[in-house]
């Protein structure tokens, strides 16, 4: 019942800021989609808040295969292991970016 409580709401802020009744259906399908999809990505990270990213980014990638992908070492090399970094401060700038762009489409 909450979802359902939740995709109604979300709908009826779709319709009241001008979408059509498919506009809103997108919007809701993609906020779903996107807010289900970090969570899940979030929870199944194998490290959580105030572990030691460094020693958690040797287990995953051991420096050797750092090599073979260097973009996504330099990812963690200038974001990742930066001190205060938390994977879950992305979701409210991604989240907004996605909003701008559906009110962008109306």
């Amino acid at each position: 019942m909450a979802t359902l409580h939740q995709h109604d709401a979300t709908i009826d802020c779709c319709r009241a800021a001008g979408f059509t009744v498919v506009g809103a259906a997108h919007a809701l399908s993609l906020v779903d989609s996107y807010v289900y999809g970090f969570v899940l990505q979030e929870v199944s990270l194998p490290f959580g808040p105030g572990d030691d990213m460094g020693e958690m980014v040797d287990e995953i990638i051991p420096a050797e295969m750092l090599a073979a992908f260097p973009h996504l070492a330099e990812l963690t090399t200038e974001l990742v292991l930066r001190p205060g970094y938390q994977y879950g401060d992305a979701f409210a700038f991604s989240i907004e970016l996605v909003v701008d762009g559906l009110l962008a489409s109306i």
